[in-house]
């Protein structure tokens, strides 16, 4: 079993933090990546997505293309508790963003569950 504490840092009832266990966890973790610029954790900077740099090109299906090659390779090298099955962006120019649909399995003796994350990334 995984526990993370939850990117928001919320407070239970009994003040302790609030804490993401299995999926969503990882699901935590998966965002985690993706929303942190690299170089601005001290200790670990390369700990980041280098899909950053291509956020603010023209929102296309070529852009969401190389996003999801950016995305896939950040889960690969810095998410371990999973493997993609598949990861799918989609551009959305009307609403200036990116859809991404990342479908997974969860590395864990036993557990043949697949898992499907929906994120959406609006670049400013």
């Amino acid at each position: 079993m995984w526990k993370d504490i939850a990117i928001s840092f919320e407070k239970q009832q009994d003040g302790d933090l609030l804490e993401s266990i299995e999926n969503d966890a990882i699901k935590n973790s998966i965002t985690n990546i993706w929303k942190t610029l690299q170089g601005s954790r001290r200790m670990l900077w390369p700990f980041a997505s280098p899909s950053w740099g291509v956020l603010f090109e023209q929102i296309d299906e070529i852009t969401a293309r190389n996003i999801g090659e950016l995305l896939l390779q950040s889960i690969i090298e810095w998410e371990n508790r999973i493997k993609v099955k598949n990861i799918h962006v989609t551009a959305k120019p009307d609403n200036n963003q990116y859809i991404v649909n990342l479908t997974y399995t969860i590395i864990t003796e036993g557990d043949d569950s697949i898992y499907n994350f929906l994120y959406v990334i609006k670049p400013i």
